[in-house]
């Protein structure tokens, strides 16, 4: 098997290429999140969560349900069923009309949240995932391994329910969180060629995110796996399907590169302010630290973001400049800690003849893990959330 697919010219092993060839395998790991639309609405209209609750939208001249909750799967529904022939299914479901803009907001919130493990992060719209790139820095966290079992464990803490792969490509990141009977509690898969062969052959052919004529193709001819298509020489099957067929095959192995879109990175957040009057002394320059900071809080809290450093920044009326910066340890935006964290700002603000410009911007801006509907911090998050707000002050 490894022979019949191993026969690029760049499929080489690394030993035959030049030292300064040899690249580090990439570390793609794969959030799988199937039921996010219904628990974002069971959320937002305060259902209990053993409530099956069904999404639908216009499909083929009838209403078709697009996502189904846990509780709803259970009960036999399923994306693709009829409305009609759902609430005959299961009379006690709740149906609801599928928002895909509100679901796009809440995965993408979710990816930017992913960024604090690594700055390639993205989703996939199409089937409710997260992708981390984690080459290159995953060692920052204790291996990728460590960054999957971490980010399942605040996810699943929150109350998603999430499958996941690790695999040194996104096809095949993407294939065993759907379908490996694992990918509930993570998996990896193995680096090597030929081992990640063995390791996606169980998988059905569905893994290869084909087109429904190929697809449909390869069941009638009975290839059913991923390992009965590898069995076949690569130009028997180039004949028989389209030429997507043989991009998916080699995005898979890592033969060919798949385009990743990132979601972009938060806009600055930064309050300004020009003073009619040149400010100095310390009553004046407390007013004016507030001020900025209220605005800050205002700002971040409307974004839904908090930060991890601010820069308090001033212009004298000779036009030199100031600065001054504040850490936390994790990202912020509530107005009491902020005011905690600068309230010796004033003291060490130099205003020689007076100020005639000032501002304070926020840095490192993430989604903030409290105010998002589906990433709510539990008791033990909170507590800790308090004694690292405790040394941020103590520090400044």
């Amino acid at each position: 098997m490894e022979a019949l697919f191993n026969n690029r010219k760049d499929a080489s092993t690394p030993c035959a290429m030049p030292c300064s060839t040899v690249r580090r395998p990439r570390e793609i790991l794969y959030l799988s999140l199937p039921f996010l639309p219904t628990t974002r609405l069971s959320r937002q209209q305060g259902w209990a969560e053993d409530i099956p609750v069904a999404l639908y939208h216009y499909s083929h001249h009838t209403d078709r349900l697009i996502f189904v909750s846990q509780t709803a799967k259970t009960a036999g529904l399923h994306p693709d069923l009829s409305v009609a022939d759902a609430r005959a299914r299961c009379p006690s479901a709740k149906f609801y009309p599928v928002a895909f803009e509100q679901d796009k907001a809440c995965l993408s919130a979710l990816a930017r949240w992913c960024r604090r493990y690594t700055p390639l992060a993205g989703s996939n719209e199409a089937d409710c995932g997260i992708w981390l790139d984690l080459t290159g820095s995953s060692h920052l966290f204790g291996g990728a391994l460590a960054v999957q079992a971490d980010v399942m464990a605040k996810l699943s803490g929150a109350g998603l329910e999430v499958n996941s792969a690790l695999a040194p490509t996104y096809g095949a990141a993407w294939a065993l969180a759907h379908y490996h009977d694992a990918a509930g509690s993570g998996v990896s898969a193995p680096v090597k060629r030929a081992a990640l062969c063995e390791y996606l052959s169980c998988l059905p052919v569905a893994a290869l995110r084909l087109s429904t004529a190929d697809e449909a193709v390869l069941v009638q001819t009975g290839l059913r796996r991923i390992g009965d298509v590898f069995a076949i020489g690569r130009a028997a099957l180039s004949v028989r399907f389209t030429a997507k067929f043989a991009v998916r095959l080699d995005q898979l192995l890592g033969d060919m590169a798949e385009p990743l879109q990132p979601v972009s990175e938060p806009q600055l957040v930064c309050v300004t302010k020009h003073w009619a009057d040149p400010l100095a002394g310390l009553e004046a320059l407390t007013q004016m630290v507030m001020y900025l900071l209220g605005r800050l809080a205002e700002q971040l809290t409307c974004k839904e973001q908090a930060a991890r450093w601010f820069e308090i920044g001033w212009q004298r009326v000779d036009g030199s400049f100031g600065r001054l910066y504040y850490h936390l340890s994790r990202p912020g935006n509530d107005l009491a800690l902020l005011k905690r964290l600068c309230a010796d700002a004033a003291e060490k603000i130099d205003a020689e003849f007076g100020l005639s410009y000032s501002w304070i911007q926020a840095h490192g801006l993430t989604d903030a893990v409290s105010t998002t509907a589906l990433l709510g911090t539990d008791i033990e998050s909170a507590q800790a959330e308090k004694a690292d707000q405790l040394f941020d002050i103590l520090a400044a």
